[in-house]
């Protein structure tokens, strides 16, 4: 979590949905097709202080809403995982295959509504962390599970802002963010990272440089996934299969 973020994280909430063991207020929760929607404001996540620090980026404290999909075989002795996903187009193109991914793989997947290329990219790393914290305060979840994914550029300064948090990524879409000999850099060097390359993207070798450059600066839990597709959103199942087992995999 980003420094302010972190000044607060341990903060609890509770909160009461079905099915889930969770802890205070009420939000709002209702469900569309496979998808629950998730609603809540930023000052019943953010301590007062830290809402006049985010009010420039949260807007009169508008609420956040959260699209999420939750295996059907949820139970508190196996939490599931957890995975925040940035869309890499300008609003959500639901993607094929990952609900199926999440129920085989005992994952929440998760997405802020209006964090697509359409927002700064200040709110979009925000709402990122916001999905998180909501996401640990609200749920039982497996806290060595907690994965990001989705568009490159956003999901790789998450991971470099909150190297602790998250326990590693899918890059996809934008090129993901390179910072030379930072110190955020290196605390991700335990962090497992898949590269996906869309079709596209092969023929001008920018996200193969990114990746070469991060295994040079020590980040080598990495993978390389080439794509016959060009667009994240409708990797084949396989793909995105063995994508998550490599973040699953043991530390060797």
């Amino acid at each position: 979590m980003s420094n302010s973020l972190g000044l607060f994280i341990g903060i609890l909430l509770y909160i009461q949905i079905p099915l889930f063991s969770v802890h205070s207020q009420e939000i709002s929760t209702s469900a569309t097709s496979d998808f629950s929607k998730i609603e809540m404001t930023p000052s019943e996540l953010l301590p007062p202080n830290h809402i006049a620090e985010f009010e420039d980026t949260l807007v009169n404290d508008a609420p956040i809403v959260w699209k999420a999909y939750f295996p059907s075989d949820y139970n508190q002795s196996t939490p599931p995982g957890l995975l925040v996903y940035t869309s890499p187009g300008l609003s959500l193109i639901e993607p094929h295959n990952w609900t199926k991914i999440a129920e085989e793989n005992n994952l929440i997947w998760i997405y802020a509504e209006k964090s697509g290329r359409k927002a700064t990219v200040q709110l979009r790393i925000l709402l990122a962390e916001l999905t998180y914290l909501m996401a640990k305060q609200t749920f039982d979840l497996n806290l060595e599970r907690i994965y990001a994914a989705g568009d490159g550029g956003i999901t790789s300064q998450l991971i470099m802002q909150n190297s602790t948090d998250f326990n590693g990524a899918i890059f996809s879409g934008d090129i993901p963010w390179i910072e030379k000999d930072q110190p955020k850099i290196r605390a991700m060097k335990n962090s497992k990272i898949v590269f996906i390359i869309g079709s596209e993207q092969k023929a001008s070798n920018h996200m193969q440089n990114v990746y070469n450059e991060y295994k040079k600066l020590g980040v080598k839990n990495t993978k390389l996934t080439y794509l016959e597709e060009n667009h994240i959103a409708f990797v084949k199942l396989r793909k995105i299969s063995q994508s998550i087992k490599f973040l699953d995999r043991p530390e060797s």
